[in-house]
């Protein structure tokens, strides 16, 4: 663990190949750099190279401190890598709104190394913010102060979301994505609903697919269009459905796979089974697209068709997979997500 204020170029020697990283970026950001290099996470297709503005950066950071109402010298842990924009961004926030920052190397539990050292802002994944909740780390003494802890890059299971709304601390599940120099919108935890509120000067529209488009001071008021899929509550709230290309398309019903996930890993959890499961569509002569659970648990029949009723209880019935196949292992991409497409292609090449 290390205390620094990143306006302050003299930094101490780095002991980890995320610290070199972290006063590069620093250093850069402090000369003046004008423009900064991303790459998006590749999921569900190939990664692109995205190039940000420093005003884009910068606008990015000033709305999460106005959101968060953010002051000098408020304290931000900064424990994710710093070559995608969630990490970025918390160095950004830092130098732009004077806060100092904890640095911890990425890691599944970075609450571990961090003493009786209080934080104010954190950012964290789903699965390190998992880890967190079923260690023995005082939350509670942490983040008595926080003003926010936010989740982001994946979406949160249900019980895990019930963990966290239990905590009464400033829990929000952000969206956002590269384009949109990390998150617009939010939904607070504790309140136990879905529905995102883009942050203050950010506009939101649909566009002919269904797909959220999104306009602000980070986009240069551009309109970025995104392959997410949402329900407009109202003009300033959004439900998250899917990723448009990721939707199956069975037998003219259109079946959201990260709906459908978010129950399958619920009862996962619930059972204790070790592995994963993916939901994707596979052709079939009969619906089209056939909905079927890709599985790295070995799962007989009859846990098959429990975890089956337990879906019906949730979904729709014709949401439900049609089959459970299982498979000895996911394909992943470099930052350690499931590659979908790979996943499948291989799948249907087999013998």
């Amino acid at each position: 663990m290390r205390f620094i204020s990143p306006r302050n170029n003299d930094f101490p020697d780095p002991v980890s190949d995320f610290e070199a990283a972290v006063f590069s970026f620093c250093r850069e950001w402090n000369a003046g750099k004008a423009h900064f290099m991303f790459h998006s996470s590749g999921s569900t297709g190939k990664p692109k190279s995205i190039e940000l503005s420093r005003d884009q950066m910068a606008c990015s950071a000033k709305l999460t401190g106005a959101w968060l109402s953010l002051n000098s010298r408020d304290i931000a842990l900064m424990a994710l890598p710093v070559e995608y924009i969630a990490g970025a961004m918390v160095l950004v926030r830092a130098l732009e709104l004077d806060l100092d920052v904890l640095l911890v190397d990425p890691c599944q539990n970075p609450l571990l190394h961090l003493g009786n050292h209080q934080v104010h802002l954190a950012s964290f994944v789903p699965t390190q913010w998992a880890t967190i909740l079923s260690s023995s780390v005082d939350l509670l003494s942490i983040f008595s102060n926080a003003k926010g802890i936010l989740l982001g890059g994946a979406s949160l299971d249900p019980e895990l979301e019930k963990r966290s709304s239990a905590l009464n601390l400033p829990i929000f599940h952000t969206y956002g994505m590269t384009e949109t120099v990390s998150h617009v919108a939010f939904r607070d935890v504790r309140l136990g609903d879905e529905i995102y509120s883009p942050l203050p000067r950010v506009q939101i529209r649909l566009n002919e697919r269904g797909c959220l488009c999104i306009s602000g001071p980070m986009t240069g008021q551009a309109w970025v269009e995104t392959q997410d899929m949402v329900q407009l509550v109202d003009a300033n709230s959004f439900r998250f459905l899917g990723r448009a290309d990721r939707v199956i398309n069975s037998g003219g019903k259109k079946i959201f796979p990260d709906v459908v996930e978010k129950w399958v890993h619920a009862y996962r959890m619930a059972q204790d089974w070790k592995g994963d499961l993916m939901m994707v569509g596979i052709p079939d002569q009969f619906y089209g697209q056939k909905a079927v659970l890709f599985s790295t648990i070995d799962l007989d029949v009859d846990k098959k068709n429990q975890l089956i009723d337990f879906l019906k209880t949730k979904i729709p019935s014709e949401d439900c997979p049609k089959d459970i196949i299982f498979i000895s292992h996911f394909e992943l991409l470099p930052n350690g997500k499931i590659d979908a497409l790979k996943t499948v292609a291989l799948y249907l090449e087999r013998p």
